[in-house]
């Protein structure tokens, strides 16, 4: 566990209608769970969760690794283990949080309000695809992809990520970028593929790895930010020490709380 306490009796929150509201005699921890908080009795006024994905080892064409997230595998429609946060014998569940580079999903588990800020395409070989005239690179792009420029190092569960040139991106690798002459502007997921000589050979291993059950898996930014509402939960805190533990213990938390 870390923990960073933040010294604050003044603090302002959003309700589950979007109203900003200010309350006072609050503190604000910020970590990874388990943490414990001495707290008064009430409800927590705030939970934040921030995304986080995280892969086992360096994924090949060959040897996919599956990107997890709080709730598992990134790319499932359906989660047999999703995460649960817990206060004594209460319980909270938390959606799908992601991240790839600086960006991250968050959700407010008390207000219901989640901003998502990264996507994720499965692809399936249907998809349109074109090729970089010089060398094997195969990219996709849609305004709703951020346009990435600077070059981003992108997250698959088959290609490691990479920001280098097209000159210099290795081999099975990929990385999100740009297509310039589009309005609204158009971001790009590349991928190196040497193996596949054209278009139609890229689309067909797409196609096989999809058929096989090991779809190939890509988490982008998004172009733009959104915001949705889930279901408000409620936590409260006992009078004294109380334990905040879940069974997803690598994401951070920031916790709003009275005193």
């Amino acid at each position: 566990m870390s923990k960073l306490l933040i010294n604050s009796s003044n603090k302002a929150l959003v309700n589950s209608q979007g109203k900003a509201y200010a309350v006072t005699n609050v503190d604000e921890v910020a970590g990874t769970l388990p943490m414990t908080l001495n707290a008064a009795a009430g409800k927590v006024l705030r939970m934040m969760r921030y995304g986080k994905c995280t892969q086992a080892s360096t994924p090949t064409p060959s040897s996919p690794v599956d990107i997890v997230c709080n709730n598992g595998v990134v790319g499932e429609a359906t989660h047999a283990n999703p995460e649960v946060i817990t206060i004594g014998q209460q319980t909270a569940s938390v959606p799908d949080l992601l991240k790839v580079g600086d960006y991250v999903d968050e959700a407010d588990l008390i207000s219901g309000k989640v901003v998502r800020r990264c996507g994720v395409i499965v692809f399936d070989g249907t998809e349109t695809w074109a090729k970089v005239s010089q060398y094997n690179i195969f990219y996709h792009h849609d305004e709703i992809i951020r346009y990435n420029n600077p070059v981003l190092a992108g997250l698959s569960s088959h290609f490691v990520g990479s920001a280098e040139s097209n000159a210099n991106m290795p081999n099975n690798s990929v990385k999100l970028t740009y297509v310039s002459g589009y309005d609204p502007a158009h971001g790009a997921i590349s991928i190196r593929h040497n193996a596949s000589a054209n278009v139609d050979a890229f689309k067909a291993f797409l196609a096989a790895q999809y058929a096989n059950g090991t779809p190939v898996v890509v988490v982008y930014p998004l172009a733009e930010a959104s915001t949705e509402w889930a279901t408000p939960q409620t936590l409260q805190t006992g009078a004294g020490s109380n334990t905040i533990s879940s069974t997803y213990v690598d994401a951070t938390t920031r916790i709003t709380y009275k005193i």
